[in-house]
């Protein structure tokens, strides 16, 4: 924001007045926030050479007790409006800057806040995670969208010739002509499909960046626009040619007169003829016949530290509920606000947003749930729409 103020405020020519009004609220607050954060250099306030009587001198004149911040080795931290009033004192009390104060002021003064870890435990999912939000994606897409990407707000799904024409050149480099497809998977409309506007993959633009070609691209733009990159270039490479097994699997119980139910699934076994999957891979299932012990697998830790893993034939299965529908993520509530015609591309990550920012609903491990607030307020719009 300081930033913008300093490059581009001072242009504005439109609400410049209530830009840089809450340019100053911001300010005021972040001050606040920022100087009551506890940062973690007790240790180095350990080899400060305090000059005698100082530290009784500051708690007496000041409030802070410095004994307070070092025991326990300092895992309290300091307070940094606490630190900066240390450092201030020091200095007036004529202590000369050595190696040690000069570079607590310097960490004091960075813009950045140290946040404690509480708990760090792994979560079983079985579907695909994306760590992009859609308030993120939209964040990130627009840095890329001014590099080497169409525009981003749009759920067409045409590709014009020019777009093909730049898949063509990518892909008759890197795989064989033999590979390329062309389709246009849609016909007319203002808008086209996200794609790249260059047939120039990650691994490219990262090559640019270190020659200085292109700059101020994230390691989250790379991300994202591998992924926007890959699906775009899949989608104009022949199809895959893959074998698919049909297997039955039987239980064979101890006791005959138990029912026997029969698994009959279809998997992927092996690629024929490659295609798209040269560029997004397609997961293949090795399959194997004959009779199978069933047993379940224990993880512990050895006497060296080393994980292993224990096969357990008479171990306790373990059962638990699963939901018969999983809440809403953010890709998933934009995906049935598509279904049901609410919004648009350019404002389906805004909506979300606002649910989340008016406190309908909450945010947890990806999912989101509705609030009591939330809750609330949807019956009263159902008790509203039943009035009419």
């Amino acid at each position: 924001i300081d930033r913008f103020a300093e490059k581009i405020g001072k242009y504005l020519k439109v609400r410049k007045e209530q830009f840089f009004n809450a340019l100053d609220e911001y300010r005021k607050h972040h001050k606040k926030i920022f100087d009551g954060d506890i940062l973690p250099f007790a240790d180095l306030v350990k080899l400060v050479n305090f000059p005698k009587g100082f530290k009784n001198k500051l708690l007496k004149e000041k409030g802070i007790d410095i004994w307070n911040y070092l025991k326990n080795n300092g895992k309290k931290g300091i307070p940094r409006a606490k630190l900066k009033e240390i450092l201030k004192n020091l200095l007036k009390d004529g202590v000369e800057k050595d190696e040690i104060l000069l570079w607590l002021e310097h960490l004091t003064n960075q813009p950045l806040t140290w946040v404690k870890v509480e708990d760090i435990k792994e979560e079983p999912f079985e579907g695909y995670l994306y760590d992009f939000t859609t308030s993120s994606g939209s964040f990130v897409a627009n840095g890329i969208v001014s590099h080497n990407c169409t525009y981003h707000r749009t759920d067409s799904t045409r590709v014009s010739d020019v777009g093909i024409s730049i898949a063509r050149e990518y892909i008759d480099e890197n795989f064989g002509h033999e590979y390329f497809y062309p389709r246009h998977w849609g016909e007319g409309g203002a808008h086209e499909c996200i794609r790249p506007t260059h047939p120039w993959d990650v691994e490219e633009l990262r090559s640019m960046m270190l020659a200085g070609q292109i700059q101020r691209l994230t390691k989250d733009h790379l991300r994202l626009y591998e992924l926007i990159f890959k699906r775009f270039m899949a989608s104009q490479m022949r199809p895959v040619q893959v074998e698919v097994s049909k297997f039955k699997a039987t239980p064979i119980l101890d006791k005959e007169e138990l029912p026997k139910p029969e698994l009959v699934n279809d998997v992927l076994t092996s690629i024929v003829r490659n295609g798209f999957n040269l560029i997004t891979p397609v997961e293949v299932y090795e399959l194997k016949e004959g009779t199978f012990k069933v047993v379940e697998k224990e993880e512990f830790t050895n006497e060296e530290g080393e994980k292993v893993e224990e096969h357990l034939e008479s171990a306790m299965k373990i059962y638990k509920l699963v939901p018969l529908a999983y809440p809403y993520t953010q890709g998933s509530l934009i995906e049935e606000m598509k279904n049901r015609g609410i919004g648009r591309p350019s404002t389906y990550a805004q909506i979300v947003q606002k649910l989340l920012d008016r406190g309908y609903v909450i945010e947890r491990k990806g999912f989101l749930f509705p609030t009591k607030l939330g809750k609330e307020v949807y019956s009263y719009l159902i008790r509203l729409k039943e009035a009419e």
